[in-house]
C-alpha cells in the first residue's frame, strides 16, 4: 500500500473512531443496521443482539428461538426479520446447513448479485 493509502485509511479510521462508528466490540456492519432508517426497529434490535454472537470468518448457527427470547420478541418476528437482514446484506446465510447459519459480512453488499 502506498504512503498516499496508508495516511488515507488512517484518516479514515481516526474519524470513523471520532463519531463512534468503529469500536471493537461491535462490528461496522452491525453499526450500518443501527443507523439504517429503512429497517423495522424490530430487526435493528435483533442485529444488536446476532451481531454479538457472529464473526466474519465462519458460519455460526443461531436457533430463532434463542435470538428472539434474547431480544425479546416472537419467534415469527425473529424469523422474518432474519431474512430481510440476509436480504439487505446484513447478514450472510450458508445454504445447506440446518439450524440456519449466519456470519457478518465483511462488506455489506448493496445489490442482489453476488461477489464472483
Amino acid at each position: 500500500m502506498s504512503d498516499d493509502a496508508n495516511a488515507f485509511m488512517v484518516k479514515l479510521v481516526d474519524e470513523l473512531k471520532a463519531q463512534g462508528l468503529l469500536r471493537r466490540d461491535v462490528s461496522f456492519v452491525v453499526c450500518q443496521a443501527q443507523d439504517d432508517l429503512k429497517l423495522p426497529p424490530a430487526a435493528r434490535s435483533l442485529m444488536w443482539f446476532i451481531g454479538k454472537r457472529l464473526t466474519h470468518y465462519e458460519f455460526r448457527e443461531v436457533y430463532t428461538e434463542s435470538i428472539a427470547k434474547d431480544a425479546g420478541m416472537k419467534d415469527v418476528t425473529a424469523g422474518q426479520m432474519l431474512k430481510l437482514l440476509v436480504h439487505r446484506g446484513y447478514l450472510e446465510e450458508h445454504d445447506k446447513r440446518r439450524p440456519r447459519a449466519f456470519r457478518l459480512p465483511v462488506s455489506r453488499r448493496m445489490s442482489s448479485s453476488r461477489a464472483a
